[in-house]
């Protein structure tokens, strides 16, 4: 067991194992280095691609993953909404297209915004609800029809509220801020079913038989957030979108802290925060 105290590890990904593309330094082979004695995992926010897609990247990196292990907030989103809607419901998808196969997979029918504005007052009258996550080809008539459809009482259900995506570049705009593009415009919060509810480490947890898990991830406001609200301990590595600056004026912190992955190599655990 790592550090003789946790049989598994849930990820996040983006600016943790990767970003964009390519791996980040030392993640792959840190991780693997463990694969024979603990359970690795993952929980993403980004619910633009399937997790099968994300698991066959990972893969593709050089991680020992199988989908099983694998939970977006796409899944949390179609679980949620499995509970409260009935099978064919309607949904008005903003995002890319891992949340709409992943909503289809739970007998969900999926409508896409049209290009016409005819077309887009008939989608925002007959669907049952808004599901809202990343989308690289998100653009003016998706939010344009989403805002219709919540001012005219739809459920509104986003992924996450993530403000930046780590890319190869540098940092760009995530999930939350269409949800706030779409929230200052209604004044209507969504209900969120990403991190930092519990919803996804519950569902890797119960699905896996977890027992003690440990979460690592890049973001104070997701992440550590997260494992907080879930009961569980929790490593912020410096890779992604949070640096040491944020760790002393955050008021949301983490058990462990680490420049990178390399921290799981010690044989014994770091000292904790608090």
């Amino acid at each position: 067991m790592l550090w003789g105290k946790y049989d598994s590890v849930i990820l996040d990904l983006d600016g943790v194992v990767y970003i964009g593309e390519k791996a980040v330094p030392h993640a792959i082979e840190s991780l693997n280095s463990h694969s024979g004695s603990i359970r690795i995992t993952a929980a993403t926010n980004n619910a633009s691609r399937h997790r099968s897609e994300v698991a066959s990247h990972l893969r593709a990196l050089g991680l020992e993953i199988s989908e099983s292990e694998v939970v977006t907030a796409a899944d949390a989103a179609a679980s949620y909404l499995k509970n409260v809607l009935p099978a064919k419901s309607k949904l008005l998808v903003v995002g890319g297209n891992g949340l709409v196969q992943t909503l289809e997979e739970h007998d969900f029918t999926t409508l896409r915004a049209a290009r016409t504005h005819e077309e887009n007052t008939e989608i925002a009258d007959v669907c049952d609800a808004v599901v809202e996550g990343h989308g690289t080809d998100t653009c003016w008539w998706d939010i344009t029809t989403a805002i219709w459809a919540i001012s005219r009482g739809k459920p509104w259900i986003a992924t996450n509220r993530d403000l930046s995506v780590p890319l190869p570049f540098g940092t760009s705009i995530g999930n939350g801020g269409f949800v706030s593009m779409i929230e200052n415009f209604t004044k209507i919060q969504p209900l969120v079913t990403g991190k930092p509810e519990k919803n996804l480490f519950a569902t890797l947890i119960e699905r896996l038989g977890l027992l003690s898990p440990l979460v690592i991830g890049d973001s104070f406001q997701t992440d550590i957030a997260g494992a907080r609200n879930a009961g569980l301990d929790s490593l912020l590595v410096l890779t992604g979108v949070s640096n040491r600056h944020m760790l002393e004026t955050s008021d949301i912190l983490p058990t462990y802290v680490a420049e990178d992955l390399r921290i799981l190599l010690q044989e014994h655990a770091p000292e904790e925060l608090g």
